[in-house]
C-alpha cells in the first residue's frame, strides 16, 4: 500500500477524531483564522494584485503617480476622491495617467493615447 492510499484509509477510519481535532483548532484559534483570511481578501491587496497583473506596478507607485497628479484628472482636472480608471498605452502593460469616469470612455480614448504618446508621458 502506498502513501497516499494508506492516508485515505487512516482518514475513513478516523474520520470523526480528525474532525473534532479540525473543530477544537478553530474553536481555539478562531480570531487568528478571520484575520488572516479578511487580510487576504482585503481592497487593497486585491487592487495591488490587479495592477501588478494589469500594469505591472505596486498600489504604492499608482498611489505615487496620483499624488503627483494632485488627485487630478489628467484631462479635466477635476479632483476625485479616488481615480479609479486608469490609462495605459494600448498593446503594452505601460501606464500613463488616471482619469475621471468620464474621460476613460472608448470615443475618448484613442484620442487620449494620441495625445500621450505625442507629448512622450
Amino acid at each position: 500500500m502506498d502513501r497516499k492510499e494508506y492516508q485515505r484509509q487512516y482518514n475513513l477510519k478516523n474520520r470523526e477524531k480528525i474532525l473534532q481535532q479540525r473543530r477544537e483548532y478553530y474553536a481555539k484559534n478562531k480570531e487568528k483564522l478571520l484575520d488572516k483570511k479578511r487580510s487576504r481578501y482585503s481592497p487593497e491587496k486585491q487592487r495591488d494584485k490587479r495592477l501588478r497583473k494589469e500594469y505591472g506596478i505596486s498600489l504604492d507607485e499608482y498611489n505615487g503617480m496620483l499624488e503627483k497628479q494632485n488627485y487630478k484628472c489628467f484631462c479635466c482636472g477635476v479632483h476625485q476622491d479616488d481615480l479609479k480608471k486608469a490609462n495605459n498605452q494600448h498593446g503594452t502593460k505601460r501606464l500613463l495617467s488616471s482619469f475621471c469616469e468620464k474621460y476613460n470612455i472608448s470615443e475618448y480614448q484613442d484620442k487620449i493615447d494620441n495625445f500621450l504618446y505625442n507629448l512622450d508621458v
